[in-house]
């Protein structure tokens, strides 16, 4: 079993429990605070909350850990390690968009802080929760790369890039099989959206997490690298799969697509657990649009 205590983000931060608890909590006072105390207190995020919190009390134990704890852990490692990169991934976008509209962003977080405990537990009708967690992750990346991002419905987030204005449409398959027809879907639904503003375009953001991963199971890894190759590597195969498809739309403002992925690592080399999150970006046009090229050079720079 590899070391429970420690776990590193996509940034290469190393973070200990407490400091994701800390981060947890922080986002939970938030949602207190606009409004959400019912839903922050009896929510999935309560749940995960105590998860790190034994996981905290386990950790000072220190190496001398008792058999049956570990084999608590083992046997509920997927409910662990959701809870983990869930809060990690939620104290991010809470720091990151705490600022915006509270009108706008408390129905959008009322939602997250529901849904069923563990992404395997999803269906059709109870998958909203998750859909915008991704949603607003794609808005905190925007942030950390310095572009404004403004949430709604459709589009899902707009920003401003470039003198331009563009419009992302948000999609999070279960499965590989659909990720052919989610694309489509977001294309049409976009075209929809910029038939009435001239000089707008669109793009599409795709999280494969599920998809590619649906159990939720940690991925085994020597080290960061070889995680970050995989991660990469299964990006680029999903884009190549649905290649043709951008060709039905490359004399349209649907420019291009911004492939998403975050998982869990069993980092054999540091023996602990990672977090990490990588996003590829996928131009209909050659050359790209130039704001869109932009977009992902400052994606890039943030490190997504």
């Amino acid at each position: 079993m590899l070391d429970p205590f420690q776990c590193e983000s996509s940034e290469g931060q190393r973070a200990s429990y407490q400091e994701i608890l800390e981060r947890l909590t922080n986002g939970l006072a938030f949602c207190r605070s606009i409004g959400l105390k019912n839903r922050a207190e009896k929510g999935r995020f309560s749940h995960y909350e105590n998860r790190i919190k034994r996981l905290i009390r386990i950790a000072r134990q220190g190496k001398d850990l008792p058999a049956k704890e570990k084999q608590h852990i083992l046997g509920q490692l997927q409910e662990y390690l959701v809870a983990l990169s869930e809060c990690f991934e939620f104290g991010d976008i809470i720091s990151q968009l705490q600022h915006l509209p509270h009108e706008v962003l408390a129905p959008k977080l009322k939602t997250i802080l529901k849904g069923p405990l563990l992404p395997s537990d999803e269906n059709a009708n109870s998958n909203a929760a998750r859909n915008i967690l991704f949603e607003l992750n794609i808005a905190a990346r925007l942030k950390h790369a310095g572009i404004e991002p403004q949430l709604g419905e459709h589009p899902d987030v707009r920003c401003e890039i470039a003198g331009k204005t563009l419009f992302i449409e948000c999609k999070r398959p279960f499965t590989e099989t659909r990720l052919g027809e989610n694309i489509e879907h977001a294309a049409n639904q976009l075209l929809t959206d910029l038939a009435s503003v001239p000089d707008v375009i669109g793009i599409i953001a795709v999280s494969l997490s599920k998809a590619l991963n649906p159990a939720y199971q940690p991925v085994h890894a020597r080290n960061k690298a070889e995680a970050q190759a995989w991660v990469i590597e299964n990006l680029e195969a999903a884009a190549a799969s649905v290649g043709h498809i951008g060709v039905k739309f490359c004399n349209s403002r649907v420019v291009g697509i911004l492939f998403h992925m975050i998982a869990v690592f069993e980092n054999v080399e540091t023996n602990r657990y990672d977090v990490g999150q990588q996003l590829l970006a996928d131009s209909f046009l050659l050359p790209a649009d130039e704001a869109y090229a932009e977009l992902v050079d400052a994606l890039i720079r943030t490190g997504y």
